[in-house]
This record gives structure tokens, sequence and C-alpha cells, in this order.
């Protein structure tokens, strides 16, 4: 760690301004996500208010333990734009905890594809049924209130109230059915999140590379997304510690020295968004 610092005195300041300059793009994606699952709610609201509402909320989940902060957006939705609650717990729902399945998952597969040496063609494969499985479990039934609803907790909470929480609950579901029980839908969602997570890892390697390292872009997504995962599950406010510990090792495996890894996760931590965290995740974003 103390070593690292002598890292930071040799940078390239172009390549560190590319890594900032990323965070604008990262702005107008998280708003283009949240106006096109809102468009499938039957909610419109244009991606241009959008940004503001995005970046804040994304803000205060990097400073709330689990990403709390998320319920602001929830209301900042329906004080603004006029989006009940039941939709915009969905929207959250969606971008949130699909969004940081499909993060862990993706960089799970990539890094195992790395390490292990798989076929393209295997890595490919697993990524489009990671990319799939949703609409599947959907199609045949297997949903989160369809459980909730077999689970007899009315005998601890009342029944009174746990019915009307699992009848929310359902229309919650239900919201989020219409996105991924739609396969056109759930492929731009898709689509979206893939161009977040690749611009985040965009910002890695620049960050790498203003620093003197090369770091390979596909493993670099698996490396990252890792380390994100590893902080959404800590609960830590940005991960701070246990994302940082966890890619400086991965980092390491990429052929990066201790004191690179440690200065380039200290720049990205400078210059990047997060990458998603849960409502409860790839997503906190700031």
């Amino acid at each position: 760690m103390w070593d690292a610092g002598s890292q930071l005195t040799v940078v390239e300041p172009l390549l560190l301004a590319a890594a900032v300059l990323v965070n604008v793009l990262i702005v107008v994606l998280w708003a283009a996500r949240s106006a096109d699952l809102l468009a499938a709610a039957g909610r419109r609201v244009g991606v241009v208010p959008l940004v503001p509402m995005t970046a804040f909320a994304n803000t205060i989940n990097n400073l709330t333990p689990g990403s709390a902060g998320e319920v602001v957006r929830v209301w900042l939705l329906r004080a603004h734009h006029d989006v009940d609650y039941t939709s915009g717990a969905a929207i959250v729902a969606i971008e949130r905890l699909l969004a940081f399945a499909y993060l862990a998952g993706s960089a799970i597969v990539i890094w195992l594809g790395y390490v292990g040496d798989l076929a393209v063609a295997v890595v490919a494969f697993l990524l489009v049924a990671l990319a799939v499985a949703p609409w599947i479990a959907y199609r045949i039934g297997l949903r989160p209130s369809a459980i909730l609803r077999a689970i007899p907790a009315g005998r601890l909470v009342g029944a009174d109230r746990w019915r009307r929480g699992t009848t929310w609950l359902a229309g919650v579901d239900e919201t989020i059915a219409i996105v991924l029980r739609h396969p056109a839908r759930l492929a731009v969602f898709v689509a979206l999140s893939a161009a977040l997570f690749a611009c985040f890892t965009a910002q890695l390697v620049l960050v790498a590379g203003s620093l003197g390292a090369t770091l390979p872009a596909v493993p670099a997504w698996g490396a990252l997304g890792i380390a994100i995962t590893v902080g959404v599950v800590s609960l830590l406010p940005f991960g701070l510690g246990s994302t940082d510990v966890v890619l400086v090792a991965l980092l390491g495996v990429l052929g990066l020295d201790v004191a690179t890894a440690t200065a380039t996760v200290f720049g990205y931590r400078l210059v990047a968004s997060d990458g998603p965290r849960p409502a409860g995740s790839p997503d906190a974003e700031t």
C-alpha cells in the first residue's frame, strides 16, 4: 500500500481524463435504461429528466448500507413524474436486483473462462443462458410473489398484514413480469446493462493504462464484477475495503504487481462510477 503512492507520480493525463469522461455516458445509460423500463410499465418519462434523478439516487446508494437509499428514487418518481409506488418499486427492483445478478453472473462466468481456459463457445453459451434465465423463469411461473405466498409468515407478522404485503408485492411482481416476459424488452435491458458494465470496465482499463499497465478488457470485466459483488455482499457503503482488496488480488492474477494494482484501484475509485448494487443491489453507482 505504501509503495502504491509512487505509482501515482507518473500518470498519463489523457487516459485518466478519458476515464472521467466515460461517466457522462454512464449517466445517460442509467437514464435511458430507466426510461425504457418505465415505458414498458406504461409510464413514459423522458431520458433527460431522469438523468439528474438516477444520478442522485445512485449517489445516495453509495452512501447507505446495502444501497437502501434507492427508496428515495421511488419517491422521486412519484413526486415528479406521477409514477405510482408499485410501478416505481418494480422498475427499481429490475434495475438493481436483476442488473446485479447479471453483473455477478457474467463476471463469474468470464473469470472462470479465463482462469479455467474454457472455450469461447462455452463462455458465450453460459452468458446467453444467463441473459435468458429470467425470461424462462417467468414463463414457467417461477416468480418471487408465488414463492412468498407459499411462506406461512402470517403466523409471525399477522395474517392480515402478511396478506396486504404479499398482495402489494404481487402487483410489483406483475409489473416486473411485463418486462421479463417480453423478449424484446428484456433484450434492451440486457444490452443497456452490458453497455454500463462495459463502461465500468473501460474506466478500469483506462486508469491502469494511465499508470503504464496493460489490462486485458475481458478478464478485467470479470475481476471488477467479482470485486463489486463482494462489496455488495459486505453491505459496506461503497463496498469500501472489501471491493478494493479483492480487486487488487484479482488484478494481480492478471499480471499487475501489487503496487500498480493498488494504485489502479485507488485511481478507479477517484474517477469512476462504482458499478451496480441492489436496492436492498450491480449497481451503488455514483
